[in-house]
């Protein structure tokens, strides 16, 4: 009777704390999305308190604390820059990501040089499991490798389909059933460094270091995001809408971001295929008259533009903790004119 009884009590505190943890994580969502409509609306320091609360409460998403020191940099607050930029290095933000934004580019050597100085005091505090980290990167290489070569060639192109349905039962097993998902918060941003390294150390060859391709046009780090995993689960046809739970699971669980989520749901609709075009199969997905307005429109299907859509997408994103679209809609503003960049996925690039 006593070990059922201390099984019980173990397996409350377990809940216990993951609500607790998933609590957190939704708060700092509504934190930092606050701190941003608070940035856009009156322009000054207003924003920082909240700021300096969500990365008090749960491990940031290096975009924030990022988006947090171009914000400061704009008010000509040094201390406050620097002081959110250690915020990044801390969560393994790397010095070379520091001017992804166009606005930071106009930095003077004395700014520069303070920047340089507090990123070789920071100490990392973030630890990633190298073995994981290893596996992971041989999983997408694998997929890259078949990718850059298979061109018309069906059999590769099973091949290629094969290995990400591979990768993708991983995340599911490994992680996806335990609420988590594989992101920065599980192995850091993805980076040129890290990659080679890791060509280096496997003896392997850079996929796409072939003659006749382009070179890759920017650096990995530059947005601030770990990106293989989400892409290779973007190309399944039917993985979201078959363990769509797990994901929101993993989005209050504090790894996976709001939008990663969004792209998630607005590309199992957009880039469905028919049963008979494709290797995996599952009904069409059950359209919604509104989603989050992620692709910008017109397009088919999850694109809305009346008033009536507009409230319903703000209401769809609001159940997730995304920023509102109207406050997205300023932040392309603010990136075309002033130089800022909010926005680090394949769908809204920082501008570079």
């Amino acid at each position: 009777m006593r070990p059922i009884l201390l099984l019980t009590c173990l397996l409350c505190s377990f809940v216990a704390l993951s609500q607790v943890h998933a609590a957190d994580a939704l708060r700092y969502h509504d934190l930092v999305n606050t701190a941003e409509r608070a940035f856009l609306t009156e322009r000054d320091s207003s924003c920082y308190p909240l700021y300096d609360e969500a990365f008090s409460v749960h491990r940031p998403f290096l975009k924030d604390p990022y988006i947090a020191a171009q914000i400061a940099f704009s008010l000509r607050d040094t201390a406050r820059f620097l002081g959110y930029l250690q915020v990044g290095f801390r969560h393994g933000m790397p010095l070379t990501a520091v001017y992804a934004a166009p606005l930071l580019r106009g930095a003077g050597q004395r700014v520069r040089e303070l920047v340089r100085k507090r990123y070789t005091a920071t100490r990392a505090s973030t630890t990633v499991d190298p073995v994981l980290r290893d596996t992971v990167c041989a999983m997408c290489y694998r997929s890259d490798s078949i990718k850059v070569r298979m061109g018309r060639d069906t059999a590769e192109l099973r091949r290629f389909l094969l290995e990400e349905m591979r990768t993708r039962r991983f995340l599911l097993d490994s992680f996806l059933i335990h609420g988590r998902f594989v992101n920065e918060q599980v192995l850091g941003i993805s980076s040129d460094i890290v990659w080679h390294d890791f060509l280096r150390r496997t003896a392997r060859k850079d996929p796409y270091a072939v003659p006749g391709l382009p070179a890759m046009a920017m650096q990995e780090e530059l947005e601030l995001r770990l990106k293989c995993p989400l892409n290779i689960v973007l190309h399944g046809n039917c993985f979201f809408q078959q363990h769509r739970a797990l994901f929101e699971q993993a989005l209050r669980n504090g790894t996976l971001h709001p939008k990663d989520f969004a792209i998630l749901e607005e590309t199992s609709v957009l880039w469905y295929k028919r049963p008979d075009a494709e290797h995996e199969t599952c009904q069409p997905p059950l359209l919604r008259s509104a989603y989050y307005n992620i692709f910008h429109g017109p397009t088919d299907r999850t694109y809305v533009n009346t008033p009536e859509g507009l409230l319903e997408v703000e209401r769809n994103r609001a159940a997730i903790h995304l920023q509102t679209f109207s406050a997205d809609q300023e932040k392309h503003r603010l990136e075309h004119t002033e130089g800022f960049a909010f926005f680090f996925d394949f769908v809204d690039r920082p501008g570079l």
